[in-house]
Formats: structure tokens, sequence, C-alpha cells
């Protein structure tokens, strides 16, 4: 048995700009409802031939994908054993990360961790003169 919205055709056009204008998604509102999003779909065009209105324009989704980033790694300093590469802002912003933070970077296989980390660098001793 399907689940089907029973609503008058104004109600539900009313209800449904409501929706839109208050920033809901096409698929919240669906859930809403109670119905799956298809068959909310399908209804509001029937109503909205039915009523000669246009739908109501429902906000996309707030997912957002990361655009691919291609960047070339670069040598860093004189020495030549340093590496640098740059980052999109996205990165820095999903992590955390601000202006000034330690970041440490291991592979264990196909993976590799990025975190924070606080204290000097392993390896490097301070010279005190």
């Amino acid at each position: 048995m399907r689940k089907r919205i029973s609503m008058p055709d104004r109600d539900f056009m009313k209800a449904a700009k409501s929706a839109a204008k208050s920033g809901q998604s096409l698929r919240s509102t669906a859930l809403g409802a109670g119905v799956s999003l298809q068959t909310y779909k399908n209804h509001l065009m029937d109503v909205a031939m039915r009523l000669q209105e246009a739908p109501p324009n429902f906000p996309k989704g707030r997912r957002t994908r990361m655009k691919d980033h291609i960047s070339e790694i670069r040598s860093s300093g004189q020495g030549g054993q340093g590496r640098r590469l740059a980052l999109p802002n996205e990165i820095f912003a999903v992590m955390g990360w601000d202006v000034g933070m330690k970041v440490k970077i291991k592979k264990s296989g196909k993976k590799v961790t990025l975190e924070t980390y606080e204290g000097t660098e392993s390896g490097l001793v301070d010279d005190e003169d």
C-alpha cells in the first residue's frame, strides 16, 4: 500500500510554497509529509498543473563537494630536502586549522593521517646560546 498525500490542492501548494520560502529542501519537506521524495515531487507537479501555477523553487541540498584540486609539489629551502604543496582553503576550514598551528603527516600503508600537535617537531633541537 502506497502512502498518499491527502490534502486539498490549494492547501498543499500553500504549504509547499511556505516550505520553499523558509529554505527547507525538497527532501526534508517530503520526509516531513511522510512520503518518499518521488511521491512528493509527482504530487507537487500534478497539483501545479491542476492549479495552473508554477511549482515553487526549493533550494538545493546543502551538501558541498570539494572541487578537484591539482597542485604541484615544489622544493622549498636551499638544501632541497624540504617540500611544499599548496592546499585549498576548504581543507583548512574542514580541519579547523589556523595560522601558526603545527601539522604532522603520518603514512601507514595506503593511509595518510594529518593531525595537529603541540610542542617542538621531532628531530629538531633548539640551540641555546
